[in-house]
């Protein structure tokens, strides 16, 4: 019986292919990889180069940095998989965050451990930004994915 019910939870979880343009990857790898990270730990979601269920696409980022915190914004589109377009746009969501400086972010202070490597800025504010990033990215997918319909 445990068996079966491993089997049918692990066939549950949605899995996707994290992309972004050519031009856009050395901007949005550090955002790339910590959304790799959040959906990997996450209950329902994971990531896969082959076999996903959808592709995430990111692009349009843009950061302005204000005296005391930075406003982020970047699209997300949920496409059908494809292994070397873009695939078919399904659903899309623009992403706007504010980041104050004073936030700490504790709650993300192991996770940034495990992806400080991919990182090249050491801002200890940029650090949280992109965790805080990643987390929105994975609740909008989540959105995005129940919005479909027969979901």
């Amino acid at each position: 019986m445990l068996i079966v019910t491993a089997t049918a939870s692990a066939q549950s979880r949605i899995y996707f292919d994290i992309k972004t343009s050519f031009n856009d990857k050395a901007d949005l790898l550090p955002i790339e990889l910590a959304t790799t990270l959040i959906l990997t730990q996450s209950r329902w979601a994971g990531t896969l180069e082959i076999g996903e269920d959808y592709t995430l696409f990111l692009k349009n980022y843009q950061r302005t940095e204000r005296m005391e915190s930075a406003l982020i914004q970047i699209d997300v589109e949920l496409r059908e998989k494809s292994e070397f377009r873009t695939g078919k746009l399904l659903k899309a969501k623009r992403i706007k965050l504010k980041v104050d400086s004073s936030d700490q972010l504790n709650q993300f202070e192991d996770a940034y451990q495990l992806i400080r490597n991919g990182l090249r800025k050491t801002d200890v504010r940029f650090q949280s930004e992109t965790l805080s990033l990643a987390k929105s990215i994975e609740i909008a997918a989540w959105q995005m994915v129940m919005d479909l319909p027969g979901k």
